[in-house]
Parts: C-alpha cells; structure tokens; sequence
C-alpha cells in the first residue's frame, strides 16, 4: 500500500449544518462566488428525498498510454491506484470520481461497492 497523509476532514457539526441546506441553494451560492458549472451532469437519485453530505474524496482517471503501460500492471490489486481510497474512507465519507464522462465501463464493481456500504 501506498502511504499517504491522512485526510483532514470538516468538524460534524459543520457538515451537521451543511446537511439542512438544498442542492439548489448550494449551486447558486457557489454561481455567485465565481464557480462555473457547480453541479454534476448524470448522477441520477436512486432513494428520491435522501441527501448526501459529507467529506470528498476525490478520485481523477486519466486516460491509458499505451507507452506507459505495462501487460500484467494491475495484476496485483495494490498497484490499481483507485483502491487506495479503500484505505482512506470512513464513515460519512463521500467518494466523488471524475472518469472524464466515460459511462461505458464502471468505476467500482461490486465488491467494491458492496465494501464502501459497509463503511457507511
């Protein structure tokens, strides 16, 4: 595994508070400090009325090159950079991957996924 600082997260009762606040109004104040396009394009509510804050984890995939990759490089699971947020996760967390709007493949499986819900 490759060691890397711990995150520094929000106290609770900030996100806490954050939690009362609407997507809408977020988005608009964000608009108004000079952030363009504060929003994500394609996510779609599974639970319709739930929320979700708490601390980013933010994941960048960047496409392949051929001449910087090697056959077998992610034989070993601890190479595969993006399970590093495994190590880093805690409850409350929220993992946010930006995949440069591939929707063709998934970013985490099932296991994966199904390791994240228990992790809350």
């Amino acid at each position: 595994m490759t060691h890397a600082p711990d995150i520094t997260r929000p106290p609770k009762d900030l996100i806490d508070a954050l939690s009362g606040i609407g997507a809408a109004t977020v988005a608009g104040t964000l608009g108004h400090m000079g952030f363009r396009n504060p929003h994500m394009v394609g996510p779609v509510a599974q639970n319709h009325g739930k929320s979700i804050v708490g601390p980013a984890l933010t994941l960048q995939f960047m496409p392949q090159r051929p001449d910087l990759f090697t056959e077998g490089e992610y034989a070993d699971p601890e190479t595969q950079l993006h399970r590093h947020v495994l190590y880093h996760a805690q409850e409350g967390d929220v993992v946010v991957v930006d995949a440069r709007g591939d929707m063709s493949s998934g970013v985490f499986g099932d296991m994966m996924s199904t390791y994240f819900k228990g992790r809350g």
